[in-house]
């Protein structure tokens, strides 16, 4: 189902106008190409969230997978490819690379607190 991007209207299939406001509308679609490069990023950094939260003890484990999605992202940006699924890919790239960092960071901060209530004695008692 389409929508239009003036009034958001449903579109029927085959229109070439709006029937609400009558804003023409265009069919945007990626070559062969950018398809398949936007398609594997979009695999890759689902595998990098995935990898980067399930195995968050291995540090850097959804690096490479992220990293190699954000490349082929970018390169089927650079060749013209356009949609919400690559969109998606680089936020998804982007959150393999973060959602990591964040379960770092409160790993740092609960050991630092446990560390300092076990200093002055207040943790067991």
């Amino acid at each position: 189902m389409r929508y239009c991007e003036n009034c958001g209207t449903v579109i029927p299939d085959g229109a070439t106008v709006c029937p609400n406001c009558k804003t023409g509308v265009v069919e945007i679609t990626n070559t062969p190409i950018e398809s398949a490069l936007v398609n594997s990023a979009m695999k890759l950094a689902i595998i990098g969230l995935v990898v980067g939260v399930a195995a968050c003890f291995i540090p850097g484990s959804s690096l490479p997978f992220a990293i190699i999605s954000l490349v082929k992202s970018g390169k089927a940006r650079k060749l013209g490819a356009v949609g919400k699924k690559l969109n998606v890919s680089m936020i998804l790239a982007i959150a393999a690379i973060v959602a990591p960092i964040m379960i770092y960071i409160s790993y740092i901060i609960y050991y630092v607190i446990v560390l300092a209530l076990s200093k002055t004695g207040s943790l067991y008692s």
